[in-house]
């Protein structure tokens, strides 16, 4: 296994003498990978390809970025009319993926002005974010019937009906 360009022992294999004392086993990569939803995988993939290829059109370096480069991204989205959250994602996403590189995160103080200025001018214009309308009560009995009778079950209905 590559971690860092580094080789590291995978599995149950003895670290080397020379190898870095920190590393990660096959098992628990794969936990970590399992830890996040496939759909944020699948989401923040794509979001990630967006920033790369935007960054390659302007001659701007993804990784790391600047502060400024994340300023000007968010600008072309809002641009280009994407949703504020959809904004908010993209943001999240490129400092996930420094965080996971080990590079130094953008400030992103220019870039949460310019979409907070966005939603100014949103709500200026009428724009209302979507609310979830709140559940019934009949939906959040079906819920908990639903909920199976563990301690994680209970620990859930607890918080349905709570929260």
């Amino acid at each position: 296994m590559v971690l860092h360009g580094k080789v590291v022992p995978a599995g149950d294999d003895l670290p080397a003498p020379d190898a870095p004392r920190e590393y990660l086993t096959s098992e628990a990569a794969a936990l970590i990978y399992d830890g996040v939803a496939e759909n944020t995988r699948t989401t923040y993939r794509r979001a990630w390809t967006q920033f790369e290829s935007w960054c390659e059109q302007y001659g701007f370096s993804p990784l790391p970025c600047g502060e400024l480069t994340l300023a000007n991204y968010v600008a072309s989205m809002v641009i280009a009319g994407l949703a504020p959250a959809t904004i908010d994602q993209a943001i999240a996403c490129i400092l996930s993926r420094h965080e996971l590189a080990h590079q130094p995160k953008p400030n992103t103080k220019a870039a949460r002005h310019a979409l907070r200025g966005y939603k100014r001018r949103l709500l200026d214009d009428g724009w209302r974010q979507r609310k979830a309308p709140p559940i019934l009560p009949e939906q959040l009995q079906a819920m908990v019937a639903a909920l199976p009778r563990t301690v994680a079950g209970m620990r859930d209905q607890f918080m349905l009906v709570v929260g």
